[in-house]
């Protein structure tokens, strides 16, 4: 056995030498039982690989990315997450115990140093010769099945957790003491303690200045009653002031055996009983009974049925362990299938002679609804099924089959036992019929608003063959002595919807407008009553009102009255005061709607142009200061005037009139002109009016800074000479021109033939405001772009400019081809020699001269770049890309299945570790 072991040990450190050796690459030389053998490995320790996978991308490392290469680089952590996961897989509990412990503290649960420590539970092999790997799970999934029997979910749902004993619960009162428990007594009277006792081999405790005490096989209840009263005769405390706890229990071995999802041999704390022993070991299998478990602690033994303990939770207090336990779950023997309106339904598991009174009990018992009187079993003799109906009075005590399936009806119809009455009631509804019920008690329950109709109301009666009558009632009547039967309907009508109701309204200019207003048919209503229910006109009312009448019988039919307001409201009564009628809209209009919207305008040179509402009293001076006033670059002297001419039906005409107004708007000023409706006025600009346009010249003039152009079409030269000139230092390929104007940005110009006596007018251009030009000085160097050429293959970067670039002297006269072969080791291969340029200072960029078979490169000026264009090497890179990604596309898969084997590997080795 330590022969093999050792030789597995040293194949898998063999299989992660290689790994770490780079040698991954050939995945060909690890033969596939090794792969299965390292997966075996990594199942045993309970880690899948997708859990190992997702801690190593919590890590910052994504498997689908890793390299061959860099495999030796993640051994470290590889190995770091494999720990990781053991560790979060030892804090969870076996089975379905999931995130809760079985142990009362944190050492009783299992043996001092086993190397599992932090579960509670602690599987052991009862066979020597099984497998390690089988005596270590970790976890223990029971079986999921849909014909689960009734009392299974226990012991996967949970529901054990409000009876199982936590870390933080107290210990119960039933539980047994004996060797190696031990105990914490506090005294907290006139005489204070906290005391530490654990129960000897002899089974005492020894307080110190007492008697020993026996305490092996004595409930933890009696144990308190006998502490008590000893201590009490060396400590004074009161009745309150003592308590005992159990701090840290013993651990018992227990023994489970037969229909269990994992049996074997379990250490646990003896806090524990033999239903949670059975839920470490993943409770019963799907044919495990739960009504006969056999629990036999030393020469007593006990059953166990689950569903007495489901009734009565108290019973768990009988099933206690002691160590070396034994538990055995014996196969269902009979299963029926309960179908109805119970508690519980499904699956149930039956003793021997149970009957169907007990199945129904077990259900949670017979309810409301359930029909009794003929319920039915379906059951098997063998070859087929055969269905019985019988009497449940009469059958309580008829014993059931193995895989009788009973069915029980409910009853489903609703309550027809009510009448209900609507309409003019306050308490309308359902109320129930009784044999004596009367229309004239239901209206004295319901209790008539004062509105309803009595002398006319309705009863709908249901037939029996689903038709319906209507009866007529007169509620005046005396109908004590109607009647009424199951689910007659009473309809109470309300008077105010059998009354038409006359309403008016008054709309505009008015203080309070009314919509729908009542019109008492009885009494006469005048315009000028309306007019003072409305609040009275508003102040822009006219004179007068329209009334917009329709006929009672005609919707459709319109008439129209005009009213003089002044007149009805002076004669009240009179025929000028007409009489409102049904259904009348009064309109007051206001004069705003017979006004025609006039305006006048002002334009141009103002501070704020606008549209203004006309009036008569409004003058042009008055409009210009309207509008904030004139700018600083108006002509007082040419101010228009747009007229229309309007003459009765004639064509329009438009009129100018130029005017010449006071600059400062004098109201009584020469600016005082009428105006008229629809008037646009616009104040025109001084000609030629500019404000002060500059320039920015820096670098190597006499005197950089902001210069004004003091012309129109000033040009480059006339504002370098108003600086004083260049200076001895300037390099005027070194300069340039930047305009913000439209956003041009920088324009390539040359500075000699724009500052040389001819002044070449292509060259020497006009400014415009916020120009830039900058005057550069000689650099002396000559920079090359690297690539195109074979320095990149030697060079040292370091030696390079901030951006990769080759810095060389300045020769004068020469040409780029002679800056490439002196300082860049020529063209490489891959250059396109044509294509390439020399960029100045300055931004012009030139171009390879070819003449026939020759090729003239440009001559390089003091400062300028030399760049080659890469267009061939490009094209050769691109193809080189192509095949080198269809290579790797060719090689993914196995990339992928090397790194999963290689995940394997590491984890195998720190599974051999712990061997």
């Amino acid at each position: 056995m330590k022969y093999n072991m050792l030789f597995s040990k040293k194949s898998i450190l063999l299989v992660l030498a290689l790994f770490a050796c780079g040698l991954a690459v050939h995945a060909q030389v690890v033969s596939p039982a090794m792969i299965f053998s390292g997966k075996n490995e990594l199942a045993a320790k309970g880690i899948t690989e997708d859990q190992l996978k997702a801690k190593l991308a919590e890590k910052g490392v994504s498997v689908a990315n890793v390299k061959p290469e860099d495999l030796p680089g993640l051994k470290s952590t590889i190995e770091e997450a494999v720990k990781e996961l053991e560790a979060e897989n030892a804090a969870k509990p076996a089975g379905a115990l999931k995130d809760n412990k079985l142990t009362g503290d944190k050492d009783a649960g299992v043996t001092k140093g086993d190397e599992f420590n932090a579960l509670d539970t602690k599987k052991e092999s009862k066979d020597s010769t099984q497998n390690v790997k089988d005596a270590k799970k970790e976890s223990i999934k029971p079986e999921k099945d849909s014909t689960a029997i009734y009392g299974h979910s226990l012991f996967t749902d949970k529901t054990l957790d409000f009876y199982r004993t936590l870390q933080t619960a107290s210990t119960p009162d039933y539980y047994v003491l004996d060797v190696g428990d031990k105990i914490n007594i506090n005294i907290f009277g006139t005489s204070q303690a906290d005391l530490i006792y654990q129960i000897e081999e002899d089974g005492f405790i020894r307080p110190k200045g007492m008697y020993k005490i026996y305490l092996k096989g004595v409930s933890l209840a009696k144990a308190k009653e006998l502490l008590y009263k000893r201590f009490q005769q060396s400590y004074i405390f009161n009745k309150g002031q003592f308590n005992l706890e159990v701090t840290t229990a013993r651990t018992i071995t227990v023994n489970i055996f037969g229909a269990v999802q994992n049996p074997g041999s379990y250490t646990i704390s003896s806090l524990n009983n033999a239903l949670h022993a059975i839920l470490a070991a993943g409770g019963p299998t799907k044919n495990g009974s739960v009504r006969a478990i056999r629990v036999l602690n030393g020469s007593k033994e006990y059953t166990i049925d689950v569903y007495e303990f489901l009734t009565n939770p108290k019973k768990a207090e009988g099933y206690g362990l002691q160590n070396n336990s034994v538990i055995f779950i014996p196969p269902i023997q009979n299963v029926v299938n309960l179908t109805g309106p119970f508690t519980h339904t499904g699956n149930f598991e039956l003793l021997p002679k149970e009957n169907i009174a007990d199945l129904l009990k077990i259900a949670g018992g017979v309810r409301k609804n359930t029909v009794l009187a003929n319920y039915n079993i379906i059951r098997n003799n063998g070859l087929q099924d055969n269905l019985f109906t019988y009497d449940y009075q009469l059958t309580k005590k008829m014993v059931l089959e193995d895989l009788d399936r009973v069915v029980f009806k409910a009853t489903e119809k609703e309550y027809q036992n009510y009448v209900s009455i609507t309409g003019a009631v306050r308490f309308g509804g359902q109320y129930e019929l009784s044999e004596s019920l009367s229309i004239a008690d239901l209206l004295t329950k319901a209790n008539l608003e004062e509105f309803a109709r009595t002398d006319l109301a309705y009863l709908t009666r249901k037939n029996i063959d689903g038709t319906y009558q209507l009866l007529s009632l007169n509620l005046n009547a005396d109908n004590s002595t109607f009647k009424l039967q199951k689910e007659d309907g009473i309809v109470i009508f309300d008077q105010r919807t059998f009354v038409t109701k006359y309403t008016f309204s008054i709309a505009g200019a008015v203080r309070q407008p009314l919509d729908s207003h009542f019109l008492d048919p009885n009494k006469t209503i005048r315009f000028s009553d309306a007019i003072q229910l409305a609040g009275g006109i508003q102040d822009q009312g006219a004179e007068f009102a329209y009334i917009t009448g329709r006929a009672k019988n005609s919707g459709k039919k319109v008439s129209y009255q005009v009213v003089n307001i002044a007149e009805a409201l002076a004669n009240p009564g009179s025929s000028a005061d007409v009489i409102i009628q049904a259904y009348d809209q009064i309109t007051i209009p206001s004069l705003e709607d017979f006004q025609e919207e006039l305006f006048v305008e002002v334009r141009g040179a103002v501070k704020n142009p606008q549209k203004l509402v006309y009036d008569k009293s409004l003058t042009l001076t008055d409009l210009l200061l309207k509008a904030g006033g004139l700018t600083v670059d108006a002509a007082s002297n040419k101010v228009d005037i747009f007229r229309l001419l309007i003459q009765d039906n004639m064509p329009t005409q438009v009129l100018i009139n130029s005017v010449t107004i006071d600059r400062e708007l004098d109201p009584k000023g020469i600016g005082a002109i009428t105006l008229e409706p629809f008037d646009i006025v616009v104040v025109r600009k001084v000609p030629e009016f500019e404000l002060i346009r500059t320039v920015s010249i820096q670098g190597e003039v006499k005197y950089p800074g902001e210069y004004p152009i003091t012309k129109n079409r000033e040009t480059l030269a006339e504002v370098i000479a108003k600086a004083g000139g260049i200076t001895d230092e300037a390099y005027l390929f070194n300069s340039k021109m930047t305009r913000s104007y439209n956003n041009v940005g920088r324009i390539t110009i040359d500075f000699r033939k724009a500052l040389s006596r001819k002044q070449n007018k292509k060259h020497n251009i006009v400014l415009y405001e916020n120009d830039s030009i900058v005057i550069g000085k000689k650099q002396d160097i000559v920079l090359i772009g690297i690539s195109g050429t074979n320095a990149q293959e030697f060079i040292d970067t370091t030696t390079l400019s901030k951006d990769g670039k080759i810095a060389t002297p300045y020769f004068s006269g020469k040409r780029a081809g002679f800056y490439i072969q002196e300082y860049a080791g020529g063209f490489d291969k891959n250059a396109k020699r044509s294509k390439t340029y020399v960029k100045d200072l300055n931004g012009r960029l030139k171009k390879t001269r070819n003449f026939l078979l020759f090729r003239v490169h440009r001559k390089v000026n003091n400062g300028s770049e030399i760049v080659i264009s890469r267009e061939k090497a490009n094209k050769i890179e691109e193809r080189r890309n192509r095949k080198e990604a269809e290579s790797k596309v060719n090689i993914k898969d196995t990339v992928t299945d090397i790194l999963t084997l290689m995940i394997s590997a590491f984890t195998v080795v720190t599974l051999s570790n712990n061997l």
